[in-house]
C-alpha cells in the first residue's frame, strides 16, 4: 500500500465566505514533513513559482522522501491558501510536486508539479474552531485529502471518533518467523491523510504512524453518528533507488 492516492474532484456544497487574513501574521508558506528542514528558500521558491502557473498560493508544504537515499527523490503535498471554510472546516485544494536532483549535483534539484488539482479539508481540534489568522498547523491539525462529500459536522464528528474512541492494538504477523514483531498501536492521534466515502452509510480514514505505515479506519452510520467497525494496520516499503543493491 503506497500513499500516493488521488482523490477524484467533486462538487463541495458549502459557502464560500469571504476572510481578510493579517498579513502580519501571513509569513506561509508553512513547511513541515519528515525532512522539512532539508527544504531550501531555492526549494520554496521553485515550488511557489511551480503553483502559481496553476493561479494557486501555497499555504503548507508537507515535505518528506520517497527512496531509500533521502536525497535522491523528494515529494511534497503542497496545501494552499484555503478557500472555503465553516466554524471547524476549511477546505482548499492540493497538488503534489516531485524534487529530484540535478544531474552532477548533490544538492541542487529540479521541481515539477502535477497538472491534477485536488481538494483537501482541515479540521479544527477546539470546539472553538479556527482564529482569523492563517497559522501554522499542528500535527493533528494538518489538512488532508478527502474524496467523496462530506457537510462539515459529518467530518468533524468522523474525525473526533477515531481520535478519541477508535484506539487499539494490532498484532503483526512477521515474513520471517524467527523474528519478533511489536504490535503495532494505533494511538488514534495518527496523521491522517486521507478520507474517502465509499457510500452514503460508509467511509474510510487513512492514517500514518510513520512515513511508511499507519491505520485504515472504516467506519459506517449507526444511529445517525460514525461508528468505526474494522481497523486494519497497512505498511509500504521505500521504493529503491537504482544504485541500491
Amino acid at each position: 500500500m503506497t500513499r500516493s492516492v488521488y482523490c477524484a474532484l467533486g462538487a463541495l456544497p458549502v459557502l464560500l465566505v469571504s476572510v481578510v487574513f493579517a498579513e502580519s501574521t501571513a509569513e506561509y508558506p508553512y513547511v513541515t514533513g519528515s525532512i522539512a528542514s532539508e527544504i531550501s528558500a531555492t526549494d520554496v521558491a521553485e515550488i511557489q513559482e511551480g503553483c502559481q502557473g496553476k493561479s494557486l498560493k501555497p499555504w503548507v508544504i508537507e515535505a518528506r522522501s520517497v527512496t531509500t537515499e533521502p536525497r535522491s527523490s523528494w515529494m511534497t503535498q503542497v496545501y494552499m491558501v484555503p478557500e472555503v471554510f465553516g466554524k471547524r472546516v476549511r477546505r482548499g485544494r492540493t497538488v503534489e510536486c516531485a524534487g529530484r536532483l540535478i544531474t552532477g549535483s548533490t544538492t541542487d534539484r529540479t521541481w515539477a508539479c502535477s497538472s491534477e488539482i485536488h481538494h483537501y479539508v482541515q479540521v479544527s481540534l477546539s470546539s472553538g474552531g479556527f482564529g482569523v489568522h492563517l497559522l501554522p498547523p499542528g500535527p493533528l491539525e494538518l489538512p488532508f485529502q478527502v474524496s467523496g462529500e462530506f457537510e462539515d459536522q459529518e467530518l468533524v464528528n468522523l474525525i473526533e471518533y477515531v481520535r478519541y474512541k477508535a484506539p487499539l492494538t494490532l498484532l503483526r504477523p512477521s515474513r520471517d518467523p524467527d523474528t519478533t514483531i511489536a504490535p503495532l498501536v494505533s494511538t488514534g492521534l495518527e496523521r491522517i491523510f486521507l478520507i474517502t466515502r465509499d457510500s452514503v452509510t460508509n467511509a474510510k480514514v487513512w492514517t500514518e504512524d510513520t512515513v511508511l505505515s499507519g491505520f485504515v479506519y472504516s467506519a459506517r452510520v449507526a444511529g445517525g453518528s460514525w461508528v468505526v467497525t474494522e481497523t486494519r494496520a497497512w505498511e509500504r516499503y521505500p521504493m529503491r533507488h537504482s544504485s541500491d543493491k
